[in-house]
């Protein structure tokens, strides 16, 4: 059996792969932490071992590694010190390159496509990152993917706007319902109509997490979108409905004039936004052809970030 290193592991998306996923293959998992007492209150008594350090401690991290380990990469970079974090990530790869580890999962993000003018997006488009933010998670993608590697695969994973408990996607859409004045919410639902919100469960993306570890094929230097954009719910007007039946909130009326796309376009690309297309959809097909199944439930885990919201929201009065 071979091992397990997730690096990012006490975040949002890491907890929930450590905690819910299945990774009995692995023999041994490393979750590196720069607090190990912190990292045991967020994962409880699941059986992993702590490397406590920095993502720069190279030759701490160095000794787990070993041949046929896979690692995870959940970590998102300082803002400050984009150039750091990269080198020390790239450094990890290539120790880990050595050791003649397995495979390399970077969790980046669907949005590093940028301001495309495609309305289907899958992994052949263009990527032309327009936000600080897209631009950062494209630096690192292209490092990572340039590094002379001959046994380690590096496999790119571009989610989509991952939400679930704990997760800050949703929350402003849940708090306008709940707290908004019956005039914004109007205003917002006129804007928003019918658009794509290119959401995914978070347990879908661990999923995929888990199931790519697991593939046995060759997956050097691929891209994955994980993407649930074919759900019904996953528009704004449809999940808005529905977050308000589920909240018990004063429904507001569906009866507006339709708000042309062009109008869409045009505050959006004001306000300085990558996205202007009120219909961009990321397809999964990919992922899907490799066998991936997820038995994940939308709509369920709608229910279940509803759930950790109002008990949030609760504990905060």
């Amino acid at each position: 059996m071979s091992s397990l290193l997730v690096l990012g592991g006490t975040g949002f998306v890491g907890k929930y792969l450590l905690q819910n996923a299945d990774l009995t293959s692995y023999q041994t998992i490393y979750v590196l932490t720069r607090d190990r007492h912190k990292a045991f209150s967020l994962l409880g008594s699941k059986p992993v071992k702590y490397i406590e350090a920095e993502l720069s401690n190279i030759s701490v991290i160095a000794k787990v590694l070993e041949e046929g380990m896979d690692i995870v990469n959940l970590l998102r970079p300082p803002s400050c010190n984009l150039s750091a974090f990269i080198k020390s990530l790239c450094s990890i790869l290539l120790a880990a390159n050595e050791k003649k580890a397995r495979r390399f999962l970077h969790c980046g993000t669907a949005a590093v496509v940028g301001r495309s003018s495609q309305t289907l997006i899958d992994e052949t488009t263009s990527c032309h990152p327009f936000t600080d933010y897209e631009k950062d998670q494209f630096a690192i993608e292209k490092r990572v993917c340039s590094l002379p590697v001959n046994h380690l695969e590096i496999v790119t994973l571009r989610p989509t706007a991952i939400f679930g408990p704990g997760g800050k996607n949703l929350l402003s859409l849940a708090d306008r319902i709940t707290s908004s004045s019956t005039m914004k919410q109007v205003s917002m639902r006129w804007f928003q109509q019918d658009r794509t919100m290119n959401l995914v469960p978070v347990g879908t993306v661990a999923e995929a997490i888990s199931f790519l570890c697991k593939f046995t094929g060759n997956l050097q230097g691929e891209i994955f979108q994980i993407s649930t954009d074919q759900e019904a719910l996953n528009q704004y007007r449809l999940l808005e409905k529905w977050i308000v039946s589920r909240l018990n909130c004063a429904n507001i009326s569906n009866l507006q004039p339709q708000r042309p796309d062009w109008f869409f376009s045009l505050v959006s690309r004001g306000l300085g936004r990558s996205n202007i297309a009120p219909h961009r959809r990321y397809s999964a097909d990919k992922l899907y052809s490799l066998g991936f199944q997820s038995k994940v439930s939308f709509e369920q885990a709608l229910e279940e970030f509803l759930d950790w919201y109002l008990t949030t929201k609760t504990m905060a009065a």
